[in-house]
């Protein structure tokens, strides 16, 4: 049965050669000859493919697979080996899955921009507890529907509403034991006809790994390290404000995921950068603490930082070993800055780049992309550079090859000249 509901938020002979003998005078009238028919070719019996003699260990090549259509008794279900696939919204479905709390999502995109067509499968809540550890659910189309059977829903953005189906669908579905922040899985899906055109068969079959994407409330495990974790407030926070979390490694170690901060179970999640994974889980007010992740990070240094608008961010520098489970809590907060004014020697023009200070020297090309990523960088002008809203701690300016260290101080305007390296 399909019912409506709401948008959810959330790929060529011609011979030639000699002749000793004469050539004959050509007839004064032309002589068509008279063809000699061709005989019929008839068709040859095929033999049998050979029988293996008793004791033979020669193995038969197997036939070619059947491709999966759409069948809605799961008694008839062959699932392929081959990557699930099949069709939705009367086009070619090849999707990639992702199982997040209760739902396994299955989304397919475009050559850009946000999915184009969705489909999900809500898992009972008692199935849901023990997926982890792996499940297999059969669903037959007469199965009246209820609270122990999975709610199936298809999203086509073109369509810009929500299918949902309570039963009156067949499902086989098998998930894997969860390990390394994926689970594999079978599945052979058909949905019920399109009660206004029966050509429309959505089905999806064939096997699959679902990135694995935690609830919120759960920590991070074992199979998620190196992760650095911790809470984020933001001082005089509003419902409108939003938060951005990030990090910054090498140069091509680095993501942030900007949300709102606060709102009762919100959630957002960045993994376009597999097997790395960011997660923010926004506050339940705008006076509490939000929760940020950063897990399956390559070990090395990090700046580690939160960041609101028009607000001194703040960000730390973290050393995560190969096995590292770090916590590291951010607070910001637009109340409490201090100034910096990095003077130049006299000629030198550019931007200046600032940082957090850190005890062991950073590598030129991290520092630069720390400063831009955080926004701290400013022109000189009259041989200063100033930075008018800096959270108090100790900086490092550079500036090509000068640089120099500072104390920022609350309410206070710290100074500090770049110099060259020392020889």
């Amino acid at each position: 049965m399909r019912t409506l509901c709401g948008v959810l938020l959330i790929a060529l002979v011609a011979g030639c050669g000699g002749n000793d003998k004469p050539t004959p005078a050509e007839p004064k009238t032309p002589l068509t000859p008279t063809p000699t028919p061709e005989p019929t070719p008839q068709p040859q019996p095929q033999p049998p493919p050979p029988t293996p003699a008793k004791g033979d260990t020669t193995t038969l090549p197997p036939p070619p697979p059947t491709p999966a259509a759409w069948e809605l008794d799961p008694a008839k279900h062959k699932i392929p080996t081959a990557p699930a696939a099949g069709s939705l919204g009367k086009a070619a479905f090849a999707p990639q899955a992702e199982f997040q709390a209760d739902t396994l999502t299955f989304r397919a995109y475009g050559k850009e921009g946000p999915p184009t067509h969705v489909l999900t499968i809500k898992l009972p809540a008692e199935l849901a507890k023990t997926a982890a550890a792996g499940v297999k659910v059969v669903v037959k189309p007469d199965d009246a529907a209820g609270p122990n059977l999975p709610v199936v829903a298809v999203e086509v953005a073109s369509e810009k509403k929500v299918v949902e189906f309570a039963n009156g669908f067949g499902l086989t579905l098998e998930l894997g034991k969860r390990e390394k922040g994926s689970v594999p899985g079978k599945v052979y899906l058909s949905l019920p006809a399109d009660e206004k055109d029966s050509q429309v068969k959505d089905f999806l079959a064939g096997t699959f790994t679902a990135d694995w994407v935690r609830p919120a409330g759960e920590p991070p495990g074992a199979d998620e390290v190196p992760f650095v974790q911790g809470a984020v407030t933001v001082a005089g926070a509003t419902a409108e404000t939003k938060v951005r979390v990030g990090y910054v490694g090498k140069a091509d170690v680095f993501d942030s995921l900007q949300m709102p901060f606060a709102g009762k179970g919100l959630s957002g999640w960045s993994a376009h950068l597999k097997p790395r994974a960011t997660q923010y889980a926004a506050a339940d007010a705008p006076d509490k603490a939000g929760r940020y992740e950063h897990t399956r990070l390559p070990a090395g240094k990090y700046l580690v930082f939160a960041t609101v608008a028009d607000t001194p961010p703040a960000a730390r520098w973290v050393t995560l070993p190969a096995d590292g489970k770090l916590t590291l809590d951010l607070a910001v907060d637009p109340g409490k800055a201090g100034k910096l004014a990095v003077k130049a020697p006299t000629g030198a023009t550019g931007k200046v780049l600032l940082v957090p200070a850190d005890d062991a020297p950073v590598p030129p090309e991290l520092f630069g992309l720390a400063a831009s990523v955080i926004e701290l960088d400013a022109d000189v002008r009259d041989g200063v550079a100033r930075f008018d809203r800096v959270a108090p701690g100790r900086y490092e300016a550079r500036l090509g090859e000068l640089s120099g260290t500072a104390e920022v101080k609350l309410n206070e305007t710290a100074t500090l000249e770049l110099a060259p390296p020392k020889k």
